[in-house]
C-alpha cells in the first residue's frame, strides 16, 4: 500500500490518536483507519494471515534473541562492576548476597537462552 497519492495526500488514511492509554504513556500510540485506501494484493485472496504469520515469527525470534543478549550483556556488566568495587575490605563479588543475585540472573539467562534456542 502506498502511503501517499500522486497529489501528496494520504492514501485514504485517517490517523486516530488514542487518548486513554493503559500501557506506557510515554510512547505515542495511534490507530490508522484504512477506509478506501488503494493497495496491491501480494498473496492469494484469503491467505493473508498465513503469509504474514511467517514475518511475525521472524520478528518474534529476533526480539527473543535481542532479549537474551541484553540479559547477557547486563550480567557481564554487573560481574565486571562487582569485581572492581570494594565494599569494606573486600570486593563486592566476594559477598554472598552479590553472588546469590548474580547466580540467580545467570539461571534466568540460561533458561531464556535454552527456550530461545529450542523455539527457534
Amino acid at each position: 500500500m502506498k502511503l501517499r497519492n500522486e497529489d501528496g495526500s494520504l492514501n485514504n488514511m485517517e490517523i486516530i490518536r488514542l487518548k486513554d492509554k493503559l500501557g506506557t504513556k510515554q510512547l505515542p500510540t495511534a490507530e490508522i483507519l484504512l477506509k478506501g485506501a488503494t493497495a496491491t494484493l501480494i498473496s492469494d485472496p484469503e491467505q493473508g494471515v498465513k503469509m504474514i504469520s511467517k514475518m511475525l515469527t521472524i520478528t518474534r525470534i529476533y526480539n527473543s534473541a535481542t532479549a537474551v543478549g541484553i540479559i547477557r550483556r547486563g550480567l557481564a556488566l554487573a560481574r565486571d562492576y562487582s569485581s572492581r568495587r570494594i565494599v569494606g575490605k573486600t570486593y563486592l563479588s566476594n559477598l554472598p548476597l552479590q553472588l546469590r543475585v548474580l547466580s540467580h540472573i545467570e539461571v534466568i539467562h540460561r533458561g531464556n537462552l535454552i527456550l530461545y534456542l529450542r523455539l527457534s
